[in-house]
């Protein structure tokens, strides 16, 4: 029982650290997980907390210099500021409905197909060429990533779009989506902290492995990602077959299996 907590946690960590960084939504990932490994779903939710540690550790040591250059300089950091407290205002009012999205692997399938549209839809815009986000970019990518919320709508995924049909090379929208993740990451872990009930010991190592997958697995998405979209936005199409033919799959499976 041991090795099989062990290894579910280790699962569940590689999954977040990839679905977070690559458009492919990690919370559709994870409902639709849930769905067919209820296992899964009686984790403690500090085991959740944990994980978006390991993303988030990933996050800070790939973007340490920009993280130190807008503490050293304030004004770099303007929009990353604006586009979160945009996301803030729009979800916290609807946190319980939020929550309530969570319960259904068939609404995270369906959104998956919103996301691949979506992703299809940038790989069709031509002459965005833009490399530094303005407060106004910000303000609407913050409305993007309030959208995302809704499990199946990915997080990078919306606000790279955003970001390209707004005028911004793909590689500089996935930068600061990647930034802007940050806060959002660390705001989610707050909220959390509220439903934590006491940290089993006896889940120490579970806990520290899924942790150390979340972190790697993150940082390999984050660096792949970033070096597919410097060569072309149109890498986005193939994260838009697969959310369409996941979207498909999980839908099959969950009414028949």
């Amino acid at each position: 029982m041991h090795t099989k907590l062990i290894l579910q946690a280790i699962f569940l960590g590689i999954l977040q650290g990839v679905t977070e960084f690559l458009p492919i939504s990690s919370s559709g990932h994870l409902v639709i997980a849930q769905h067919f490994c209820p296992e899964i779903a009686r984790f403690p939710v500090s085991l959740d907390v944990i994980l978006h540690l390991g993303t988030l550790l990933a996050l800070c040591v790939y973007f340490w210099k920009d993280l130190i250059e807008m503490l050293l300089h304030p004004r770099l950091g303007i929009p990353v500021v604006v586009a979160t407290f945009v996301t803030a205002g729009v979800v916290l009012p609807f946190k319980k409905i939020v929550e309530s999205f969570f319960s259904s692997p068939q609404l995270a399938c369906l959104m998956l197909f919103v996301t691949g549209t979506l992703l299809f839809i940038a790989t069709k815009k031509k002459g965005n060429d833009w490399e530094q986000v303005r407060v106004l970019d910000a303000v609407k990518i913050g409305l993007a990533q309030a959208i995302a919320v809704i499990p199946g709508i990915s997080r990078s995924g919306t606000t790279i779009v955003a970001g390209v049909l707004f005028g911004l090379k793909a590689e500089t929208a996935a930068r600061f989506s990647f930034l802007i993740a940050i806060p959002a990451i660390l705001g989610a872990g707050v909220l959390e902290l509220s439903d934590l009930h006491g940290f089993p010991l006896s889940l120490l190592l579970s806990y520290f492995l899924g942790f150390l997958a979340s972190f790697f697995s993150g940082l390999w998405a984050i660096k792949w990602l970033l070096r597919l979209l410097s060569h072309t936005q149109n890498a986005l199409k193939y994260f838009a077959y697969y959310c369409w033919l996941a979207g498909i799959i999980f839908l099959i499976l969950i009414r028949f299996v």
